[in-house]
C-alpha cells in the first residue's frame, strides 16, 4: 500500500510537471509569434519538414517499385518452370540411364503422357510390367530431367525460358522508366536537405532559447528573414557586352582606328559541385553501358571520388551513396556540361570511364562503342587499337602520349616518369623475348617484330614527351692497367 501512494505522487508530480512546461511553451509561443527571427526559425524548419516528408514518400515509392518488380520476376519464372515442366513429354525418360523404350511405352499405355505426371503417380507398380524396382528407376530419371529443365529454362533460346527473359527485361525497363524520375527528385531533395542542415541547425537551437529559455531570446544577425526556400536552378552565364565601336578622330590625315573583336561566349565555368555531379553522371552511364551496374565497378568511382573530392568537406557528405542516386543518366543530357571541361579534366574522366569497363572483365561491344562515342564527344585523340594496326612508318606521326601509356600498359592515373617508361618498356620486350625464334610461323613472327616497334616507338615518344633520353647514359669510364699489381686504393692511401 505505500509504494502504491508513493507511485500515484510520483505521477500527479509528473503530470504537474507536463503542464508547467506545457504552459510555459504556450506562453513563450504567444509572447514571441510576431518576432521576425522566430518566425524565419519556423519557416526554415517547416521547409525542412516538408523536405522530409518529400525524400520518405520518394524512397517509399522506388521500395514499392522494385518490390513489384522482385514479385514480377517470382511469377514469371514460376510459370514458366511450369509450363516447360509440365509440356514435357515422357519419351524424355528414354534418354536417362535404366530406362528403355519398352518401360516408356507402358507408361503411355497406361495414360501418362508427360514425365510430370509419371511423378506424380502414386501407384507405378500397378502398371503391367513394372515392378518396384523399375518404379524406382522411373522417379530417379523423373527427378533427374526436373533437374535438367530448371537448369537450362534460363538459357533456353526457345520455349517458356525465352518467353521469360523477354517479360523479365520488359519489367526491367519498365522499373528504370518508372523510378528514374523518383530517384533523380530524391538525389535532389537529399542535396537541398544538405545544403539547409546549417540553417537548420540554427534555426533549431534559436527556437529552443525561445520556447525551453527564460531570458530574452538572442537577436541574429540582419539578413536571415525572411525565410525563401533555395531554387536549386543553376545561374546562365554571363552574357558579354556588345563593344562599342570608336567614331575616327577627325585629323588632316585620319587614320581608322582597327575593327573590335567580336564578342566571344565565355565558357561556363563547373563549379566544384557540378564538376562533382557531372564525373557521376558519366561514370554511372558507363557503367550502365552493359545494362548492369556491377559491385567492382561501383568501387573504382568510389576510390576516384574519394581520391579527386574527398578532401572537400562540402562533397564528403555526397560521396557514399551518390553512385547508386543517380540513377541511370543519359549521355544526350552531360554533353553541354563536358564543353566546359578542360583538357586535362577530360583526360582523367575519360581514363576513369575506361576502368569502370576494364572492371568486370574485358570489354564487349556496347561498352566499346560507348567509349568511342565518349572520346569522340570528348575531342580525345582516336587510340590505336589491334583491328586497325599502325604502320611502322606512321607511327610516330599518329601515336600521342596519351595512346604512348597505353601501348606500355602505364596506369592511367600513376605518375609519369622516366624511370618507369624504361622499366615497362624493358619488361614488355622482356615478355616477348621469351617466346622461341622460327618456332610460331611468318605471320606471328611479323606481327611481334610490329610490336616490338611500336614498343619502342611509344617509349620513345613519352622520352621525348618529358625531355629524357629513352636509354640511361652510359658510366663514365675508369682508368684501369693491364698490371696485375696495380691498385688505385692503395695508391691513393699512400699518397702516389
Amino acid at each position: 500500500m505505500p509504494g502504491l501512494v508513493t507511485l500515484v505522487v510520483v505521477l500527479l508530480i509528473a503530470l504537474l510537471v507536463a503542464a508547467i512546461a506545457g504552459g510555459w511553451t504556450a506562453y513563450r509561443h504567444a509572447q514571441y509569434a510576431n518576432r521576425p527571427e522566430y518566425q524565419w526559425a519556423r519557416d526554415v524548419l517547416s521547409y525542412e519538414s516538408q523536405l522530409q516528408g518529400k525524400c520518405r514518400s520518394l524512397l517509399a515509392n522506388v521500395r514499392a517499385a522494385a518490390g513489384e518488380y522482385a514479385t514480377g520476376i517470382g511469377k514469371v519464372w514460376s510459370k514458366a518452370t511450369a509450363e516447360a515442366w509440365g509440356s514435357l513429354s515422357v519419351d524424355s525418360l528414354a534418354q536417362e540411364d535404366n530406362i528403355g523404350p519398352g518401360t516408356v511405352d507402358k507408361l503411355k499405355s497406361a495414360g501418362i503422357q508427360t514425365v510430370q505426371a509419371a511423378g506424380n503417380h502414386s501407384q507405378l507398380q500397378s502398371i503391367d510390367g513394372i515392378g518396384p524396382v523399375r518404379a524406382g528407376l522411373i522417379r530417379s530419371a523423373v527427378a533427374v530431367c526436373r533437374k535438367k529443365v530448371y537448369e537450362s529454362l534460363p538459357k533456353a533460346d526457345q520455349g517458356p525460358g525465352y518467353e521469360a527473359r523477354r517479360q523479365v527485361e520488359g519489367l526491367k525497363v519498365a522499373l528504370e522508366d518508372s523510378t528514374e524520375t523518383k530517384l533523380r527528385d530524391l538525389w535532389s531533395s537529399q542535396s537541398q536537405l544538405m545544403d539547409l542542415l546549417p540553417v537548420s541547425e540554427l534555426a533549431r537551437w534559436y527556437r529552443r532559447q525561445v520556447l525551453l529559455s527564460f531570458r530574452e531570446p538572442p537577436v541574429l544577425p540582419q539578413g536571415l528573414v525572411p525565410f525563401e526556400p533555395p531554387t536549386g536552378s543553376k545561374k546562365a552565364p554571363p552574357t558579354p557586352a556588345k563593344p562599342q565601336v570608336v567614331a575616327p578622330t577627325p585629323v588632316p590625315s585620319p587614320v581608322q582606328p582597327p575593327a573590335p573583336p567580336p564578342a566571344i561566349s565565355t565558357p561556363h565555368v563547373l563549379s566544384k559541385r557540378e564538376q562533382f555531379d557531372l564525373v557521376v553522371r558519366v561514370a554511372v552511364a558507363t557503367a550502365y553501358a552493359d545494362g548492369n551496374f556491377a559491385k567492382s565497378e561501383e568501387q573504382i568511382l568510389m576510390d576516384q571520388l574519394h581520391q579527386q573530392f574527398g578532401k572537400d568537406p562540402d562533397l564528403q557528405p555526397f560521396i557514399a551513396d551518390c553512385a547508386r542516386a543517380a540513377g541511370k543518366p543519359r549521355m544526350n543530357d552531360l554533353w553541354a556540361d563536358l564543353e566546359c571541361l578542360g583538357m586535362d579534366q577530360r583526360r582523367q574522366l575519360y581514363r576513369l570511364c575506361c576502368r569502370i569497363a576494364d572492371a568486370a572483365g574485358s570489354r564487349n561491344t556496347k561498352e566499346v562503342q560507348f567509349l568511342e562515342e565518349l572520346q569522340r564527344g570528348l575531342g580525345l585523340t582516336a587510340q590505336p587499337s589491334a583491328g586497325n594496326p599502325i604502320s611502322p612508318s606512321s607511327q610516330n606521326s599518329e601515336m600521342d602520349p596519351e595512346s604512348a601509356r597505353i601501348y606500355l600498359e602505364i596506369d592511367p592515373l600513376s605518375p609519369l616518369s622516366i624511370d618507369l617508361v624504361r622499366r615497362q618498356h624493358r619488361m614488355l620486350l622482356e615478355r616477348m623475348a621469351v617466346v622461341r625464334p622460327n618456332t610460331l610461323g611468318s605471320e606471328i613472327e611479323a606481327m611481334l617484330g610490329i610490336r616490338k616497334e611500336r614498343l619502342l616507338s611509344a617509349a620513345t615518344i613519352l622520352a621525348k614527351h618529358l625531355g629524357e633520353p629513352l636509354e640511361p647514359p652510359a658510366a663514365p669510364a675508369t682508368a684501369t692497367s693491364s698490371d696485375p699489381r696495380y691498385n688505385p686504393d692503395l695508391d691513393a692511401a699512400l699518397g702516389l
